[in-house]
């Protein structure tokens, strides 16, 4: 794999992972209970609004995720992007030694955003119910938040090992939902 195509790749995967990391920032921001006293009155105005927000942020952090892990051999995906890397020796033993660590941390809740994909978002299971189904995944906000900054962490190492230079991933870009909450209380 030449540097070029590991470039392009990085900022595939980045660029995937910056979707997520803000559709997670949605959803969280506004199914946080200790947002609900500043959110209250204008959520219920605009039920049907936040809640199709919500759901659509959720659905997208969960397929985007899904997706960056899956380990398909003819699709974009962070296993077999490690793969190349890893085959065509362009990092130390060391560096991949890390990089493998971060596999494994991904790997556990990737495996239960794979319950929630499968059975909820990507799939509709005949055997789970979606409350069901988030029970046996037994994922909570603080993993998938983790989970993100792992893959960021993981895809950062290697950017900064063969370019030296690192994603900042969204942070210029972090609008906050509160400040759209005050300005829709603002202007009624």
């Amino acid at each position: 794999m030449n540097t070029d195509n590991i470039k392009d790749t990085l900022n595939e995967l980045s660029d995937d992972l910056k979707d997520a990391s803000l559709s997670y920032d949605m959803w969280r921001e506004l199914t946080d209970a200790n947002n609900m006293d500043d959110f209250k009155e204008v959520l219920h105005e605009h039920s049907f609004f936040f809640q199709t927000i919500i759901h659509a942020n959720l659905v997208t952090f969960i397929i985007t995720l899904y997706r960056l892990f899956e380990n398909k051999n003819n699709t974009i995906n962070i296993p077999n992007f490690i793969s190349e890397i890893y085959e065509s020796k362009s990092l130390p033993d060391s560096i991949n030694n890390r990089i493998m660590k971060y596999v494994d941390e991904i790997t556990d809740t990737w495996k239960k955003i794979c319950i929630l994909r499968s059975n909820v978002f990507g799939h509709k299971s005949r055997k789970l119910n979606p409350e069901s189904a988030f029970v046996k995944a037994e994922i909570t906000p603080d993993q998938m938040e983790k989970i993100i900054s792992d893959m960021q962490d993981l895809l950062n190492i290697i950017r900064s090992e063969i370019f030296n230079t690192r994603d900042t991933f969204n942070e210029e870009y972090r609008c906050s939902v509160h400040d759209v909450i005050k300005l829709l209380k603002k202007n009624r």
